[in-house]
């Protein structure tokens, strides 16, 4: 009961936050009917259902919100980490940003919330969002395109080991979506996606330096990492969340092996946290106003 509580008490403080976020009388009305259709699913009980996605699913909305113009799926809980990307330390890069003609790398980008973020505030930079599932994707490139974006470079692919085809699996939610099967995800696949690794990628492109590799992508953080041997040379500071201890510390020994330390972990529940890796011996520069977004007010 307690943390039924803690859970409704937080939901309620992120809704009231994301409502304050909201820029016009249409976003807030907008943001009423999202409210509406979870609280309608939830005492329904769809949320623990299989009908989940054939009763709320494609619900598309636009809002207009102080640091994002965003398209999104209500049902989906894609702007559930709008708060923390936007406002909260674990997103802020600590450390060197990326210079003119340096790459930031998005693995994992689902609608875009961080790609948004980072592509404003460093707008010399080469932004690479990766996006396998293809209605996420159709919504991140609006979203691109919402926000008067020109420096990204969106791919619909998954990233992995090697290149190649891959089953994607889908659960109640598209920003749970991954290669790596579990129980909140479908038995069966979603779709077939293609997949590429980051040395492959970085070459063809002609990526010479990464300020910046995020990678978010469910429990496959270890197979991203294992195909980007090479990129991972030419890497300044990575953020990867990580949804174990045990997969925190597989990734804590693999980046040491190569050079990084940890530098930051923000933990949440359950073992999952975010954690930011920094280059050994690298001399850090704060970058200016870190938390300072395009408020757009």
């Amino acid at each position: 009961m307690a943390s039924f509580r803690a859970e409704i008490a937080a939901r309620a403080s992120n809704f009231w936050f994301l409502f304050g976020q909201c820029r016009d009388l249409s976003s807030k009305a907008a943001f009423g009917r999202v409210v509406a259709v979870l609280v309608a699913a939830k005492l329904a009980g769809i949320l623990r259902s299989r009908d989940w996605h054939a009763n709320f699913s494609d619900k598309e909305f636009f809002l207009h919100l102080k640091m994002a113009d965003l398209w999104f799926d209500a049902a989906s809980a894609e702007l559930d980490t709008y708060r923390a990307v936007f406002s909260e330390p674990e997103y802020d890069l600590r450390g060197q940003g990326p210079e003119a003609g340096e790459a930031i790398l998005d693995v994992g980008a689902n609608v875009g919330l961080f790609t948004i973020r980072y592509s404003r505030m460093f707008p010399k930079a080469e932004v690479y969002s990766f996006e396998p599932n293809p209605g996420v994707y159709k919504r991140l490139l609006r979203n691109i395109e919402a926000n008067g974006l020109t420096n990204v470079v969106a791919i619909n692919a998954a990233v992995c080991d090697s290149a190649g085809i891959r089953p994607f699996f889908v659960g109640r939610v598209t920003v749970t979506g991954s290669m790596i099967q579990n129980r909140d995800r479908a038995t069966e696949p979603a779709f077939y996606t293609e997949v590429v690794n980051l040395d492959a990628f970085c070459k063809a492109r002609s990526i010479a330096s990464i300020a910046l590799l995020k990678i978010d992508v469910e429990g496959a953080e270890m197979e991203v990492l294992r195909g980007a041997q090479n990129a991972l040379q030419v890497t300044r500071a990575l953020m990867i969340e990580c949804h174990s201890d045990e997969l925190a510390a597989s990734v804590g020994h693999f980046l040491a092996a190569r050079g990084f330390a940890a530098t930051f972990r923000s933990i949440h529940w359950e073992g999952l946290s975010v954690v930011h890796f920094g280059r050994v011996g690298a001399v850090p520069r704060a970058e200016s106003n870190p938390t300072v977004i395009d408020q757009r007010v």
